[in-house]
């Protein structure tokens, strides 16, 4: 005989499953790592040096098109074979007004740093900076300019940010936990990825910065905002100022050397100037950050946090004054020189 029976309500029953039929727990799935989204970088740069660099070859800027599709299409597939969650991968929100600015203010910081870079390589290997650019200027400009647009500006912010961003950066910050880590790896790939010794170091301090951004928001968009507005704008300068007119005095006849032993000549004032000029990123940098922290913030952000307003502003002020030092040593001395020239 059974005793204290005890009743069960419908309530009780009506989320649990009968006795042998119990789900079984799903397996959870284990995110990329570092080693698997290089491997894969690996992989799609091997493709893209045999079948890419073919394709831009034979078909201009047809095949650049078809280069780029490729980047986002082996992202997408890479995501889909590892049966990863693509809003983890591709993180997208509705942008943010303070952070959209903050972007544009640390593109500005970015974009004068990466000038004086450049300049400083033009004046050392100005075949090498100069040619590849001419090389690269005549292919744009084979089309009409708003297919280019279309092409330089539009298609990298998506395809090459699916790649980078998406899922060599998730791989990344799964394996590394500190910011100066995942920043300078992700600036060296991107580096890589443009496949020139003379523009490794300038993509790779863009690159570096847009994957900060995107550790700071945790939105892609930015990041993929960031790289349109470089490219968009480096388009926009390419009409405004064609090569002829950044290097008046040169003869129409003149050979390359000729030409390189020009620059050579009239580089050091305009490598002085953007000295002064980069002074101003050290406080472009920190306002940047800000506005990215304001968007996110809770009330109120200091400009400076408490307590340390003077660590901060000498932060700001002390770089500031090397770079005007250091560019207006360069100014007057390329330009005493260039007058003894001629």
């Amino acid at each position: 005989m059974i005793e204290n029976k005890q009743e069960i309500s419908y309530e009780d029953l009506k989320y649990t499953a009968p006795l042998g039929m119990e789900p079984v727990p799903e397996k959870k799935r284990k995110p990329a790592g570092m080693g698997s989204v290089l491997l894969f970088f690996l992989i799609v740069m091997a493709v893209f040096l045999v079948l890419g660099s073919a394709a831009q070859y034979f078909l201009g800027m047809a095949g650049l098109v078809i280069t780029e599709l490729l980047f986002l299409a082996a992202s997408v597939l890479f995501v889909a074979l590892r049966r990863l969650d693509p809003r983890q991968v591709f993180p997208l929100e509705k942008p943010r007004l303070w952070a959209l600015g903050g972007t544009a203010v640390l593109w500005l910081a970015g974009y004068l740093s990466m000038m004086v870079v450049t300049l400083i390589l033009a004046y050392f290997f100005p075949a090498g900076v100069y040619g590849e650019s001419g090389a690269t200027n005549t292919v744009i400009q084979s089309i009409p300019w708003g297919l280019s647009f279309l092409v330089v500006a539009v298609l990298p912010a998506i395809c090459e940010e699916a790649l980078h961003r998406g899922v060599i950066q998730y791989g990344v910050r799964n394996s590394l936990t500190k910011t100066w880590q995942i920043v300078l790896l992700m600036g060296a790939l991107f580096g890589v990825f443009h496949v020139s010794l003379w523009k490794f170091l300038p993509t790779a301090m863009l690159g570096a910065l847009m994957s900060y951004i995107l550790l700071k928001t945790g939105n892609m968009f930015y990041s993929s905002f960031f790289h349109f507005f470089h490219n968009g704008i480096q388009m926009l300068l390419m009409l405004a100022l064609p090569a002829a007119a950044l290097l008046p005095g040169i003869p129409l006849a003149a050979s390359a050397e000729e030409m390189y032993a020009y620059i050579k000549e009239v580089l050091p004032p305009s490598i002085g100037i953007y000295l002064c000029i980069s002074a101003l990123a050290p406080y472009l940098f920190y306002l940047g950050n800000w506005m990215l922290n304001r968007a996110y913030a809770w009330g109120k952000q200091a400009f400076f946090p408490r307590g340390k307003e003077r660590t901060c502003f000498l932060g700001i002020l002390l770089p500031t004054i090397g770079l005007l030092l250091a560019g207006s040593v360069v100014l007057v001395t390329g330009a005493l020189d260039l007058m003894r020239a001629y």
